[in-house]
């Protein structure tokens, strides 16, 4: 899959074809783009020190008890913006963020840490 910018319009389709009739553990538009602002306030540092991390989210992650139900999975990544880069359905696992992160998104991290000497 190409990536998506997550204000564009092909997203609402990309996520229809990776839906298909599926009824249960669905996302939209607005998830996606709710679940960015979140990893934005989580890490509290500059949109830019985010550049080349990615977020693989299954928001739906341990909430099934029957193990056969899929849940729609997506990977979020900041490249001069957020996009995705890959929808797919997935039997769903146990965690619902798996983080990569760049040398510099934690530099940053490292950075805000960090209090100054004194």
């Amino acid at each position: 899959m190409k990536a998506i910018s997550i204000d564009s319009k092909e997203l609402a389709n990309a996520i229809r074809a990776a839906e298909g009739n599926a009824e249960s553990g669905t996302i939209s538009q607005n998830i996606i783009w709710m679940t960015s602002r979140s990893i934005e306030r989580f890490y509290k540092i500059e949109k830019s020190d985010l550049e080349g991390s990615s977020f693989t989210v299954d928001l739906c992650a341990g909430k099934f008890r029957d193990k056969r139900k899929k849940s729609t999975c997506f990977v979020l990544e900041y490249r001069n913006g957020w996009q995705v880069t890959d929808i797919y359905r997935d039997s769903h696992g146990t965690v619902r963020v798996i983080a990569t992160l760049s040398d510099r998104t934690k530099n940053a991290i490292i950075e805000k840490m960090c209090v100054p000497a004194i």
